[in-house]
């Protein structure tokens, strides 16, 4: 019998060949592009698979080195890098007119480093030279998305979890955009406006799309004022011009009694991925149809994802019918619906909804600012037929 432990990245296809098969390394993720890294190995035999999954994982295992060892390196350079040159622009500083030699350029720099090992390390020599200009050598500059991830350890103690998971989505954007997870030098302000422009054609709205914007531009000017990576922010003169067409508003139209029942079964709050998403919906929701809503931690900082958001995932897959589109604003259409089902007067339903007044005349002298009269057709909404899903669940 095999032994199971010989099996490693080894899977045996239904034809009898012997694959190799492992999970891709994070780090070689976008050479191979895909969760798995899988080979042929063209044989029947276990112990010639054995053979040739070695020979395999011996060459993945060097490229993983490589690419450990370049961002290892990075960070080297950037450890004496950072010191070095804010000492050297200091002491550039105090140097008077007579006296034009910065005493930096005598020193040496095996008698500053922590170890003997970082003395000869080829990282280390280079920040040394790049001390003196402020030019980083391009194979020592870190990408974009390397900086993002060092600018959310930055941001951890000072943004919110909302905040810092929304650079992240929009770094992953914009590096799928460009093709390749580029130096932020190398991107030009006509790529910054393309990756706008597009974002608009694919359908965002212009206010999703300005976060974009001012995310990016954030982020270029945190990594240009500490001198992560040189050029200018390529994110200050885009625009953001959404087309007249995509500016208009949408209607909503109401939710089907299959759409209700599933929405009514994915928002019990022992079936969410997160017990934060609802807190704002505390101020203004309906807590008899989300029960999570009084389990769920209230506060700012613990609001990981917006009630919105949420919401918009769990309606994305619902059809348009007839034009008309689903979401949380839905929610009103059902409360008028019924409304009027109950035979609530259409000036008191405005009143309920939310909406603007009728006219002048009810704005100034409506007769319904009694509480008691308008929350009797309240009282009433769970007998209209639209809202029998509800009813039944909540019964």
């Amino acid at each position: 019998m095999v032994d199971r432990m010989d099996k490693k990245y080894l899977k045996r296809a239904s034809s009898g060949l012997w694959l190799y098969r492992r999970k891709t390394p994070v780090l070689l993720k976008d050479k191979y592009g895909s969760n798995y890294i899988q080979h042929t190995l063209n044989t029947h035999s276990y112990h010639e698979a054995i053979l040739k999954r070695n020979a395999i994982n011996a060459d993945i295992e060097m490229e993983l080195a490589h690419v450990k060892r370049g961002s290892y390196d990075k960070a080297k350079f950037f450890h004496y890098y950072s010191q070095w040159r804010k000492e050297y622009e200091e002491r550039q500083a105090e140097l008077s007119k007579e006296d034009l030699y910065n005493p930096m350029e005598d020193a040496e720099p095996e008698q500053l480093v922590d170890s003997e090992e970082d003395a000869k390390s080829p990282a280390v020599k280079a920040a040394w030279t790049a001390m003196k200009t402020g030019k980083i050598p391009e194979e020592y500059q870190p990408t974009i998305s390397e900086l993002a991830e060092e600018w959310a350890k930055w941001a951890e103690d000072k943004k919110n979890a909302k905040y810092v998971s929304s650079m992240a989505t929009y770094v992953k954007a914009l590096v799928a955009f460009l093709g390749r997870d580029e130096l932020p030098c190398n991107v030009t302000s006509g790529q910054a406006q393309r990756f706008i422009d597009g974002l608009l054609e694919s359908g965002k709205s212009a206010s999703t799309v300005t976060h974009y914007q001012s995310k990016l531009q954030e982020l270029w000017c945190w990594v240009v004022t500490r001198e992560r990576a040189s050029g200018d922010n390529p994110w200050l003169n885009t625009k953001v011009e959404a087309s007249r067409k995509k500016s208009e508003s949408e209607h909503y139209r109401n939710f089907t009694d299959d759409e209700l029942t599933e929405i009514l079964a994915k928002t019990e709050y022992d079936k969410l991925n997160s017990k934060t998403w609802a807190y704002p919906y505390a101020l203004y929701a309906l807590p008899w149809l989300f029960p999570e809503v009084g389990n769920a931690v209230i506060g700012a900082n613990e609001a990981v994802n917006s009630i919105s958001s949420k919401f918009g995932k769990l309606t994305k897959g619902f059809k348009k019918l007839e034009g008309y589109k689903t979401g949380l604003h839905s929610f009103r259409g059902h409360f008028a619906t019924a409304l009027e089902h109950v035979g609530c007067p259409e000036e008191i339903a405005t009143k309920l909804a939310g909406h603007k007044q009728l006219s002048l005349t009810y704005n100034l002298y409506s007769k319904y600012k009694n509480k008691d009269e308008l929350w009797q057709y309240v009282e009433k909404i769970h007998e209209a037929d639209c809202l029998e899903r509800i009813s039944v669940h909540i019964a």
